[in-house]
């Protein structure tokens, strides 16, 4: 599971432009479930990522 989980050049978690959407997107935001709800959300909604 941890390879799946490394950061990768594709993946940049640490970037602070990620961080930043992160820290917006979950602000208040507790819940694993909620967040992990929040996270598949905008994924599906605001990044083009299929034909």
């Amino acid at each position: 599971m941890d390879r799946f989980l490394k950061e990768h050049p594709y993946v940049d978690f640490s970037s602070p432009n990620v961080r930043a959407k992160a820290e917006e997107l979950f602000s208040g935001v507790n819940s694993p479930v909620e967040k992990a709800e929040i996270a598949y959300e905008f994924v599906r909604d605001e990044i083009p990522h299929s034909l």
